[in-house]
């Protein structure tokens, strides 16, 4: 009858472990999970800034930028740069639109890096768009563009009513990257102090607190099983 309490212990606290271990892993997992779609946010980021750097996409938003609103589409074509700078404009709000209808990107951090661009771009080709999709009977034209376009002026980041230095005065950020002995700022892996506080719970502490539960059943055990007083002169009697 002894042993029925230590088992009874020991059966309680692995359940009580493997419960822990269950829970653990699925914290871990939701964070790494949060924390691996941030990593492409971020690497998306970095590609529109590197879209945004080049040469061709600045000069053609700038040639573009120089239309007025609903331009003819006949100047567009019959101009050899001034189409040149329409196609390349196309080709990167196209790529920024769908970025951020697969969720790769986020709206606003788009807006707040090309929106402008975006709005200023469209007001100025839209009529182009629209002639392109009839000459080439073709309702895919610029369709990535103009859905952009339309979500930006549906929900546009705080920071265009005012300019960004008037909304996000005194606001740090989302999250910063720290610096080096340099002052240069550094990638990290951008976790929050709750997700590093899940990385630290590793299976081997689980395997730790296991290890301590069975040893105080154990113990419980043993201290269980010695007989009592009455039970020693018992058996010294009936030996």
């Amino acid at each position: 009858m002894a042993g029925e309490p230590f088992a009874l212990n020991l059966a309680t606290a692995l359940d009580i472990v493997v419960a822990l271990a269950v829970v653990l892993g699925v914290v871990f997992a939701l964070a790494e999970l949060r924390h691996a779609t941030r990593n492409r946010r971020d690497h998306a980021a970095v590609d529109i800034v590197r879209t945004v750097q080049t040469q061709e996409v600045r000069r053609a938003v700038k040639r573009v930028l120089n239309l007025p609103d609903d331009a003819d589409p006949e100047v567009i074509r019959h101009d050899p740069a001034m189409l040149d700078a329409a196609l390349a404009v196309d080709s990167a709000c196209e790529m920024w639109g769908s970025l951020v209808y697969e969720g790769v990107v986020d709206l606003h951090m788009l807006d707040r890096m090309v929106g402008g661009w975006v709005r200023g771009t469209w007001s100025r080709l839209r009529r182009w768009v629209e002639a392109e999709r009839v000459e080439s009977r073709n309702p895919n034209v610029g369709e990535w563009w103009q859905w952009l376009y339309e979500r930006l002026e549906a929900d546009p980041d705080p920071g265009k009513a005012q300019a960004a230095y008037v909304t996000y005065r005194g606001k740090r950020g989302r999250w910063l990257l720290p610096q080096d002995q340099h002052g240069v700022r550094t990638a990290t892996d951008g976790l929050t102090s709750v997700q590093r506080d899940v990385r630290r719970t590793t299976l081997a502490q689980v395997a730790g607190l296991a290890h301590r539960i069975r040893n105080r059943a154990m113990d419980q055990a043993t201290v269980s099983s010695k007989p009592t007083a009455p039970e020693a002169a018992q058996m010294s009697a009936t030996r």
